[in-house]
């Protein structure tokens, strides 16, 4: 699981999680799945985001949570 954004004024604040187990986690290691900070291009990402939803077989989920609800949920909980 991670998180992108901040999404308090200029977008949203975006959270992915995926369930791996160690097969699962082997196939991503060997498509080359790795910590984003450490991909050069945008290419890239989004090959290896469509190589973690196929390997994955739907085991994800994406959130996104746009500004308006970020503020409202930040005041209720913080951070």
């Amino acid at each position: 699981m991670d998180e992108s954004g901040k999404g308090d004024f200029f977008g949203p604040l975006v959270i992915a999680g995926v369930y791996v187990d160690h097969g699962i986690a082997r196939k991503l290691m060997d498509a080359g799945v790795q910590d984003s900070k450490r991909i050069g291009s945008d290419a890239r990402i989004r090959a290896l985001a469509d190589a973690i939803l196929k390997t994955t077989m739907g085991l994800s989920e994406v959130v996104l949570i746009g500004p308006a609800k970020y503020n409202e949920l930040y005041e209720k909980f913080g951070t």
